[in-house]
Formats: C-alpha cells, structure tokens, sequence
C-alpha cells in the first residue's frame, strides 16, 4: 500500500481493526503511520474504550443534533441492553487476513 502511495495511485493507507500494539508494530516495520485506522462499531459493539472524538455527552449530543433528532433516556437504555461486550467483536489478535 505504502508503494502505490508513493506512485500517486492511491492518497493514503490506512489498517482496519489493529490495536495500538498493532499499529505501533507497523510503525515501527515501515516508519510510516497509516491515515486512519477503522474500527467496526454497532450498538452490540460500542467500544467504550479508544473514541475520545465521541465519548463526552456533549459531543454525542452535538452530533445528534445535526439531524435534528434526539433519543430519549429510554432509547438509550434500550441502545446499551444491545451491548455484547467486548468478548462478542472478533479479535484482530486471534484472527489474520493476509
């Protein structure tokens, strides 16, 4: 990926789903960063953890309000009942695609 960046033939290169440990590995192998590092989310995996871009209330708020829309105290209830923990995501450690 780093080589077609280089050739012009793709803007950047980014990992999906590697932890910190992961991502510091490939650093560490290239010297280069990757642009962005995607994650799967869903109200079964909210991952609480690792999204400070979206965990103050305020900010959770503020988006929500650009829609226009908002969800009550008992939507928010029912969105986290969704929640499988951790242990239900796939983990980047045990599973390898390449």
């Amino acid at each position: 990926m780093l080589e077609l960046a280089a050739e012009g033939l793709i803007r950047s290169a980014g990992v999906s789903n590697f932890k910190p440990a992961h991502v510091a590995a490939l650093i560490e192998a290239t010297g280069v960063a990757p642009a962005v590092d995607q994650i799967e989310l869903s109200p079964a995996l909210p991952r609480h953890r690792g999204h400070p871009q979206v965990r103050p209330p305020e900010r959770q708020r503020a988006n929500l309000q650009i829609f226009g829309s908002s969800l009550s105290d008992a939507e928010m209830t029912a969105l986290a009942a969704l929640d499988l923990g951790e242990d239900a995501a796939v983990g980047s450690d045990a599973r390898v695609e390449f």
